[in-house]
């Protein structure tokens, strides 16, 4: 989008996750400084890019290429929402400029300026998905360490026929973290119009983070045995609308009930306060 001023920003913070993903190639570098050792010598140049070739086929792997994903979103896209409502904060106060009095279609304006943003930053997830999917597919082992989750999902769930190859289990984690990515832009848009840019910023990150890590202490200290007020609170648990899916026995009400933690908040701010423009 042109109008963005933080391109720059979202360009380095994607590649550091895209670095972040395929981090197995340093023991592939690491390996190849150790190769001109006296021990690694002796093994035989066949041998040792026999080694080599594995490392790299295991560290693009699409289980692994998979698993750093989902280990990695959790801090990658609430800072892609911030850094995208840096640009929100100013796209709106530019509204507020060319339509004072017209309240009517300074909130049009807004709601799809909210939109198109969050659908920016689903896209550049999906980019990044299908880059490291098909990057995995060509480089990595296939066979071992795949990206097929069948085992998470519930038996009597119709995502387990939907999910019944290694194709279809990709599309259904992307499109459950698109969604979980969606709603979190938009929260963080509505924060943004009630408490302005720093201090939607902080309550963000603090909800998203402190939140996550203070309600599963919760569960791991008071109701690690009490299966059902467990699976309630995790869904109270604002980062779980991106990992719910990781967990076992995954069925479409799991994967709604997931993204309560995101959704809620917009619901109480749109209940509980008046945002008007002037």
């Amino acid at each position: 989008m042109k109008k963005l001023s933080t391109k720059k920003f979202v360009f380095i913070i994607v590649i550091i996750f895209i670095l972040f993903i395929f981090q197995g190639v340093w023991n592939f570098i690491d390996f190849d400084r150790q190769a001109s050792s006296e021990d690694m010598r002796s093994m035989g140049i066949e041998r040792i890019n026999e080694i080599k070739s594995h490392i790299i086929k295991n560290s693009f792997s699409p289980g692994i290429v998979k698993f750093n994903f989902m280990s990695g979103i959790g801090v990658f896209v609430p800072i892609l929402i911030i850094i995208i409502g840096y640009d929100y904060n100013k796209i709106k106060n530019n509204h507020i400029k060319f339509n004072i009095g017209k309240n009517d279609k300074y909130f049009k304006e807004l709601n799809k300026e909210k939109i198109q943003l969050a659908l920016f930053n689903v896209g550049i997830l999906v980019f990044i998905y299908l880059f490291i999917f098909i990057i995995s597919l060509i480089f990595g082992e296939i066979g071992t360490n795949t990206i097929y989750g069948k085992n998470l999902i519930n038996s009597k769930s119709i995502l387990y026929y939907m999910c019944a190859n290694e194709i279809g289990y990709a599309i259904f984690t992307i499109s459950t973290v698109s969604i979980a990515t969606f709603i979190s832009s938009l929260l963080t848009f509505y924060l943004i119009d009630y408490f302005g840019f720093i201090k939607s910023a902080i309550i963000y990150l603090a909800y998203m983070w402190v939140g996550t890590v203070i309600i599963y202490n919760i569960i791991n200290t008071l109701f690690i045995e009490y299966d059902i007020i467990a699976q309630i609170l995790k869904n109270l648990a604002p980062m779980h609308s991106f990992m719910g899916i990781t967990e076992t026995s995954s069925s479409v009400i799991t994967v709604l009930c997931s993204y309560i933690s995101i959704i809620w908040p917009i619901i109480f701010l749109k209940l509980t306060r008046k945002y008007e423009v002037a």
